[in-house]
């Protein structure tokens, strides 16, 4: 059995348990409470919809990234937060990506009156998100790469101090990303970058919100570094605090050509969205077995 079809046996049987786990561990019973960013912890939404990227990879690369920030929520508490991501490239055409956070927090008696947590304090564990990606057209001068994108949030995350949904959900959307600029100066090239799509979740006892999804972004790529800085949303039609978007920028700095550091910061820019999120990480490309004839794009 070759590395891909390992891939795809792993994560067929990873997304039958978790989905299994999430119809059965409902988070509430109460039909009048909805499950929302509005009515959860400020980060219980936050891998699902996070970032606008350029879907181009390296096919020969699997990424790890580790990453922390500390989050402001609209209650004025900090909340210090750790996320996980991997990115396996199946080919030039397809990938799958597994991210997980985890979150220490304090609140203050806004939040506390919000939330209605058990405790002031605590270390809470969040959703993983699983997303494949599949491109559809090629770039080429004229015309812009297409690629489709699906996710499932699975319920691990726990929903008792109300940070965590505990809920199943999933989105689709089309991904369009063009190179517009090439240079020989400072700046090598930029590519644009926007999403659209359609995301669901779980949002109580036999409940479900649907949103739509949105972002751009622009990604200045220079000879060891690179500049991103977007926005990015989702608008259910509920109005519990499902209408958050923000703007963010992001400095990502080479170190080797394996290895990269970089720092971030997201402002919020409306009322459902968390005032400001700063944070950085770190980057790791580890080489898979691939075939010998197959080309390696031209990217960072």
């Amino acid at each position: 059995m070759n590395f891909n079809r390992c891939l795809l046996g792993a994560f067929a049987i990873l997304s039958s348990l978790l989905s299994a786990h999430a119809q059965t561990n409902l988070p509430v019973t109460d039909p009048n409470y909805k499950v929302a960013p509005g009515t959860m912890g400020p980060n219980a939404f936050t891998n699902w919809m996070f970032r606008i990227n350029d879907p181009v990879f390296d096919p020969t690369k699997i990424t790890f990234e580790g990453r922390y920030w500390n989050v402001r929520d609209r209650f004025k508490s900090n909340t210090h937060t750790g996320m996980f991501r991997v990115e396996i490239p199946f080919s030039e055409l397809s990938s799958l990506e597994l991210n997980y956070l985890m979150e220490s927090w304090k609140l203050g008696p806004e939040a506390m009156k919000q939330f209605q947590p058990r405790t002031q304090s605590g270390f809470s564990q969040g959703d993983l998100v699983a997303t494949f990606k599949y491109r559809v057209f090629k770039e080429t001068k004229t015309r812009p790469m297409v690629w489709i994108g699906g996710s499932l949030k699975t319920a691990p995350g726990s929903f008792d101090d109300r940070r965590f949904t505990n809920s199943t959900g999933y989105s689709i959307s089309a991904i369009v990303a063009k190179q517009i600029l090439f240079s020989t100066g400072a700046i090598e090239k930029i590519r644009f970058v926007a999403e659209l799509g359609f995301m669901a979740w779980d949002d109580g006892a036999h409940s479900q919100n649907d949103a739509v999804r949105f972002g751009a972004s622009s990604i200045f790529q220079f000879k060891k570094s690179r500049f991103t800085a977007g926005y990015q949303s989702f608008k259910g039609w509920r109005g519990n605090g499902d209408y958050p978007g923000s703007i963010y920028a992001e400095f990502d700095k080479k170190v080797t050509p394996r290895f990269s550091a970089f720092g971030s910061l997201d402002i919020g820019v409306r009322k459902d969205s968390n005032p400001w999120m700063i944070g950085g990480g770190i980057r790791l490309r580890v080489t898979r077995p691939v075939k010998k004839n197959r080309s390696t794009p031209t990217i960072y």
